[in-house]
C-alpha cells in the first residue's frame, strides 16, 4: 500500500480555508524498510501564522512470513549404506535486505541426525524459517526413504 504523507494530517484554521493552509513536513518514510520514522508537521495560514510543530511516529512493520522451499528431490531415496547429503532449501522474504534466517532457537531445522542410512525406513526432515522481524514460515518436510540393498541372485 503506498504511503501518502498528506493522508496523515487534517488542517483547520479559524479564518482560512483549509485548502489555503500550507503544511510543511520534515522527515520521510521508507516503506521498503522496516522501522520507525518521525515526521514533524507545521502549518502556515494565509495570514502567515505558523502552528507549533507536531510530531508523528510512523511504524513500518512486517507481518508477512518468509517462505521456504526445498531444493532437490522430495521424497529423496537412498540405499542402505549411502550417506545423506542435504539437497538444500531456499528461503524468500518480502524484506530480503533484512534477511530471512533459519530458526534454531526452539526447533531443529534439519533433523538429519535422525536419518539412519543403515536401517531401511522412511525418515522425515523438518524445516522452518524465521525472518528478522519474528515471522515464521510454515513447517515443511522432506521424506528420506532408505531402501534395503537389492541383490541379484544368479540361478545356475
Amino acid at each position: 500500500m503506498p504511503f501518502n504523507i498528506s493522508d496523515q494530517y487534517i488542517v483547520q484554521d479559524n479564518y482560512s480555508d483549509p485548502s489555503q493552509i500550507i503544511v510543511n513536513t520534515v522527515g520521510s518514510v521508507d516503506t521498503a524498510t522496516v522501522g520507525s520514522y518521525t515526521l514533524t508537521y507545521t502549518a502556515t495560514d494565509e495570514a502567515g501564522n505558523t502552528s507549533a510543530p507536531i510530531e508523528q511516529t510512523i511504524y513500518i512493520i512486517d507481518t508477512t512470513p518468509p517462505t521456504i522451499t526445498l531444493d532437490g528431490a522430495n521424497p529423496l531415496t537412498l540405499t542402505v549404506g549411502d550417506s545423506f547429503t542435504e539437497p538444500g532449501y531456499t528461503i524468500t522474504d518480502n524484506y530480503p535486505t533484512q534477511g530471512a534466517i533459519l530458526d534454531n532457537s526452539t526447533h531443529s531445522i534439519v533433523q538429519s541426525d535422525k536419518i539412519d542410512t543403515n536401517t531401511p525406513g522412511t525418515y522425515q526432515v523438518d524445516y522452518l524459517a524465521r525472518d528478522n522481524n519474528g515471522n515464521f514460515s510454515n513447517w515443511i518436510s522432506r521424506n528420506v526413504i532408505v531402501q534395503a540393498q537389492t541383490t541379484n541372485a544368479t540361478i545356475l
